[in-house]
């Protein structure tokens, strides 16, 4: 009898843990599906709930997580662009550090795109990522990669339609250039990167006209300090302004990518022949449009050459490209909407940009950014056609 009664103890004992163990189970499955099925509307209320969060703060922070071509960055350092500062009117409101230690309290990571390793970890996959880029996607590979592309939100880069512009092409200062005779010299280059279709151009420049070659690629006169050294800027400037013309050719053909060489140029007085991006025209508003020879609007090098020449002997015609230096600028009204305006005539830094777009939370919604395609230049799209005339020229 008391065997009987045990036996049956035990048997209630384990049918009890048995419904307990099912009970646990049923729970679990219930969160689960309840974490899974979270509507897209519940996912929108909680970003709502993030930037209302993040309007009642008063100071933002951002985190320059890498280095930048492998040199680390000095936060405030006005030596060179990009310049990594906050200027005095943001100052009060945001804050650039380099600590990473910070990180878990900072408001956006941002990331240079040729400087991804160490990448940060997943702990900070919450916090807003912005990529970091000045160079263009054929130098820049991971600016094709979708997968690397799909840990950032944001996008600080040359690009005018990117998130928070910022070009290396600052505008150009006024100062009035040495008059047409006393630029007894014709044609300035200094190309220290020699890439292919530039390099090749060149060489067939040269064929027709003198052209003096200061850089690593073709070259034929001495007097320009090293690249990246203190005075090379200066001495370029002070160098070209006795030249009627400096080649500005870009090493890509990308959308948007234009760099300070011609800035040095317009600077100097010397009238650029630029070969680059198509859109360079959204680059050169009002009067600027008219300040430069576009490589494209001619078949061939030597019809190119020919023109300078004409243009060497013409001082009218020649006084045409520099005639914003003695008017001023003189932009259209629609130029006050443009992203070049918003760079040039701010006087906030991109720095200050990004933290006053994250404090009003009044950035686009996406989740990640998109590929960049860019390829890299062909020779026969800028010197093909020459076979082309020559065979002409043949028969």
């Amino acid at each position: 009898m008391v065997i009987r009664f045990i036996l049956r103890r035990e048997h209630s004992r384990k049918h009890v843990y048995f419904l307990l163990l099912l009970t646990i189970l049923a729970v679990n499955v219930i969160k689960q599906k309840r974490q899974a099925s979270l509507s897209k509307s519940n996912k929108k209320r909680l970003s709502e709930f993030q930037v209302e969060t993040t309007r009642n703060k008063k100071r933002m922070k951002l985190l320059y997580w890498s280095t930048v071509f492998g040199n680390p960055v000095r936060v405030n350092d006005l030596s060179k662009l990009p310049y990594f500062h906050v200027n005095d009117q943001c100052s009060s409101l945001c804050e650039l550090t380099v600590n990473r230690s910070q990180a878990v309290e900072v408001d956006a990571i941002i990331i240079h795109a040729r400087d991804t390793s160490p990448f940060p970890p997943d702990k900070f996959s919450h916090i807003p990522f912005i990529l970091h880029t000045n160079e263009n996607p054929v130098y820049t590979d991971l600016l094709k990669n979708p997968l690397f592309l799909s840990h950032f939100k944001y996008l600080i880069s040359y690009r005018l339609d990117a998130d928070f512009p910022m070009s290396l092409f600052r505008k150009p200062d006024l100062t009035t250039p040495l008059p047409f005779k006393e630029k007894s010299k014709l044609v300035f280059a200094a190309f220290s990167h020699c890439e292919e279709v530039r390099t090749a151009y060149l060489a067939e420049l040269m064929k027709f006209i003198p052209v003096d070659s200061y850089g690593a690629c073709l070259r034929n006169k001495n007097g320009l300090p090293q690249r990246y050294t203190k005075d090379f800027k200066r001495r370029k400037t002070e160098l070209s302004k006795y030249y009627k013309f400096t080649l500005v050719f870009m090493n890509a053909d990308c959308d948007y990518f234009v760099d300070d060489q011609l800035t040095h140029a317009l600077n100097s007085g010397s009238v650029p022949v630029f070969m680059g991006t198509e859109k360079i025209d959204m680059l050169l508003p009002g009067n600027l449009n008219t300040s430069v020879i576009k490589v494209r609007d001619f078949k061939t090098p030597r019809d190119l050459a020919m023109h300078l020449v004409y243009l060497s002997r013409n001082e009218r015609e020649y006084n045409i490209y520099l005639r914003w230096k003695y008017e001023g600028f003189k932009f259209p009204a629609t130029y006050n909407a443009t992203s070049i305006l918003h760079q040039w005539e701010s006087s906030n830094t991109v720095y200050c940009k990004v933290c006053k777009q994250l404090l009003h939370g009044n950035l686009p919604t996406k989740s990640s950014l998109k590929p960049d395609w860019c390829n890299k230049r062909r020779i026969a799209e800028w010197l093909g056609k020459i076979k082309e005339v020559r065979r002409k020229n043949m028969v």
